[in-house]
């Protein structure tokens, strides 16, 4: 066998190994950029929720709880986080951010209704506490659709000999939410 022969084809199979190793590198990714616009649909619905019920309370004189209050803020840092991750998604400092601003409000949510029962009935009516369970629901589903999508990009991208090609091209791994 001549050994150019041997070598075109050895050429061949790298390259062919390579252009697949990248296309699941991108596909994953693409993944998991999908999952998160999910996520963020989810979360946005979920936020203006809340600013539009506290708003509501507000203008309508009801005494509105502190905590309520608080809720506010922290449905605002999330969108605010929302933003910013919406540029990057799979940016470990944006997904940070976002993940402690959903901590963060959900603190205040379980802080809130924790109060009285009578604080409670009378600024969150049921209505708006069965809306906020559906949209947590649709929240949690989307959060782990996309932390499942990020777990499996960056096992891809971490296995050998894909992370060389992960390191030439740029991949950089990814933090769930």
């Amino acid at each position: 066998m001549d050994n150019s022969f041997v070598a075109w084809f050895l050429a061949a199979l790298v390259l062919s190994w390579a252009m697949g190793a990248y296309n699941r590198l991108v596909r994953l990714r693409a993944k998991g950029l999908l999952a998160f616009s999910v996520l963020e649909q989810a979360l946005l619905k979920q936020m203006m929720l809340v600013s539009s019920h506290v708003l509501e309370e507000a203008v309508a004189t009801v005494e509105v709880p502190e905590e309520g209050l608080r809720l506010l803020e922290r449905s605002k840092s999330v969108v605010a986080a929302l933003k910013v991750a919406h540029s990057q998604p799979l940016n470990r400092a944006a997904s940070s951010g976002l993940s402690e601003s959903l901590a963060a409000t959900g603190l205040c949510w379980q802080q809130l209704v924790a109060l009285p029962p009578a604080v409670v009935d009378s600024f969150l009516p049921p209505s708006f506490q069965l809306q906020w369970a559906q949209f947590d629901i649709q929240v949690e589903r989307a959060r782990s659709d996309f932390n499942q999508s990020v777990i499996n990009y960056n096992e891809a991208k971490n296995q050998f000999p894909a992370n060389m090609l992960a390191k030439i091209f740029g991949f950089k791994s990814a933090l769930p939410v």
